[in-house]
C-alpha cells in the first residue's frame, strides 16, 4: 500500500475493455485502505455509483444533511452527484475499507434491488462469507495486470447476489397487496411477451405467479382488458401477420414457430381473428 496524507491505500483506476464496456455492470475504480487516526473524506461528489465496504472499525457517514454511524460488516453507497463525506469514528479500532466504483446500464437497478437509495444509502450487517469472498476476489483481480474479463464480470454479479441474500428485508416492510399484485402481473405480462411463441398453458402461468387460475385470470383481465388466452392470441396473431407480410416462410413454418401444433389449428385461429385465411391475407397485400 502507498502512504497518503490520511491513509495507506491501494487504488486502481480502470479503463474497462471493449467487452466489459458492452456489459451491464463494470468496475471503473477500486481500492482498499487502512485509515490513519485523522482520516476524513469530503464533502465531495462523484459521477457514478460507488459501494464502500467497512471491513474493520467504524466511521461516521454524512449525506443529505444526515449522519449515520456505521461499523464493520456494513456498507454504504455513494450516488452520482449526491454530496457526501465520511470520517473515522474514534472507537479505538483501526478502520479498513474496500470500495468498487461502478458504471453500466444495470447498475442503478442492481443498487435499488439491494434496497439502497439516496434517502437511505447504507446497509448494515451484510458482509457475510459469500460477500467477502466475492469482494476479495474482485480486489485481487485488480492487482493482476492481465485478469480475465469473464471472471471479473461473474464475480461482480456474485457479489450482488451475495448482498441480496445476506439479509433480505422482512415482508412486514413491504406493502404486501400492492407490490405482489404489481410484481406478478407485470412479470406475467413480460413472460408472455417473451415466450408467446412457445406452447404456453394458463395453468402454468398461474403456477409461476403463485396464485390459482381463477384469481390469475380475473386479475390479468382487469389489468390488460383481455383474458390471458385473448392476450396470448393477440401476440401470436400480430406476429403471424408480420411474418406473413415480411418473410417468405411457409404458412406451416409460421404456424409451428408460433406454438401451434399444426397448420390447421393456426389457420382456423388466424381466420377467426383476422377474418381471412393466412394464404388470403398474404395474397391480398
Amino acid at each position: 500500500m502507498q502512504e497518503f496524507g490520511h491513509e495507506f491505500a491501494d487504488v486502481w483506476l480502470k479503463l474497462p475493455s471493449p467487452l466489459l464496456q458492452k456489459g451491464g455492470m463494470r468496475i471503473v475504480r477500486a481500492g482498499r485502505n487502512i485509515a490513519k487516526p485523522h482520516y476524513h473524506v469530503g464533502p465531495k461528489i462523484i459521477e457514478c455509483h460507488s459501494l464502500h465496504f467497512i471491513m474493520e472499525g467504524e466511521l461516521l457517514f454524512e449525506y443529505n444533511g444526515q449522519r449515520k454511524h456505521l461499523k464493520a460488516g456494513d456498507l454504504f453507497c455513494l450516488f452520482p452527484y449526491l454530496p457526501y463525506s465520511y470520517r473515522i469514528h474514534d472507537s479505538g479500532k483501526p478502520l479498513r475499507l474496500m470500495w468498487l466504483a461502478l458504471e453500466g446500464s444495470q447498475v442503478p437497478e442492481a443498487v435499488r434491488s439491494l434496497h439502497l437509495s439516496e434517502a437511505e444509502p447504507f446497509l448494515e450487517n451484510r458482509l457475510d462469507f459469500r460477500v467477502k469472498a466475492a469482494l476479495h476476489t474482485l480486489i485481487s483481480l485488480q492487482e493482476q495486470r492481465h485478469s480475465s474479463d469473464y471472471i471479473e464480470s461473474s464475480e461482480l454479479y456474485r457479489l450482488f447476489d451475495g448482498l441480496s441474500r445476506a439479509q433480505a428485508p422482512s415482508a412486514s416492510t413491504v406493502d404486501h397487496d400492492h407490490d405482489i399484485q404489481r410484481d406478478w402481473l407485470d412479470d406475467s405480462i413480460d413472460y408472455l411477451r417473451l415466450h408467446y411463441m412457445e406452447p404456453i398453458k394458463i395453468e402454468e402461468l398461474a403456477r409461476l405467479a403463485g396464485v390459482n387460475r381463477t384469481y390469475y385470470s380475473t386479475r390479468f383481465t382487469q389489468k390488460t382488458g383481455a383474458s390471458p388466452m385473448q392476450y396470448l392470441q393477440k401476440l401470436r396473431m400480430d406476429k403471424g401477420a408480420q411474418l406473413l407480410l415480411d418473410t417468405s416462410l411457409s404458412i406451416t413454418e409460421i404456424a409451428l414457430s408460433l406454438g401451434y401444433p399444426d397448420l390447421y389449428s393456426f389457420t382456423r385461429a388466424f381466420k377467426n381473428y383476422h377474418g381471412s385465411s393466412p394464404s388470403s391475407f398474404r395474397d391480398e397485400l
